[in-house]
């Protein structure tokens, strides 16, 4: 995990880090960390529901990432906490790596966000980073309703066929 870690603040840094990379971080954010996102949201000036769904906070981030420079940020924060490249060492912030050079948060979070801006700055970036995001969040499983709703008719059937042979 650490080498992915790194890997990743490596191709930020170098600027070689794909927008695909980068969608993935976002909707693993939203799908982590949706209360941090949202008083990031909050904190930078947008108004976003308690109960925003996904699909909202997606909208929300690749509507304002282009236009909001403290919600860049805090999303590079949050990307940055999710990657664990926020780890605190009496020397400095590190990712965990011991070969790896110390740097200040300030700089992981300014990498991480200068690729944010790099991205949402294309032109027609909000649409395709909508698209891009909604399609790397975790696909919502319903297998386990559909055999809940099954086995709950079978019950309520089986309790009709009882009732009408007790007649």
């Amino acid at each position: 995990m650490i080498k992915i870690q790194k890997d990743f603040y490596s191709n930020v840094k170098s600027g070689k880090v794909t927008d695909n990379e980068m969608f993935q971080s976002i909707a693993d954010v939203i799908a982590n960390d949706k209360e941090e996102l949202k008083i990031a949201l909050q904190q930078s000036g947008i108004k976003v529901s308690d109960k925003a769904s996904d699909k909202e906070l997606v909208g929300l981030l690749s509507k304002n990432l282009a236009t909001n420079n403290k919600l860049v940020n805090g999303v590079a924060f949050l990307i940055a906490k999710q990657k664990d490249l926020l780890l605190e060492k009496k020397s400095g912030l590190t990712t965990g790596d011991e070969d790896y050079d110390p740097e200040s948060t300030t700089a992981i979070i300014g990498a991480i966000a200068n690729g944010l801006a790099i991205i949402f700055g294309q032109p027609n970036a909000s649409q395709t980073a909508a698209a891009q995001i909604n399609q790397n969040l975790p696909k919502k499983d319903n297998t386990a309703l559909y055999i809940g709703l099954a086995v709950g008719a079978a019950v309520l059937i089986t309790i009709a066929v009882i009732l009408t042979r007790k007649k």
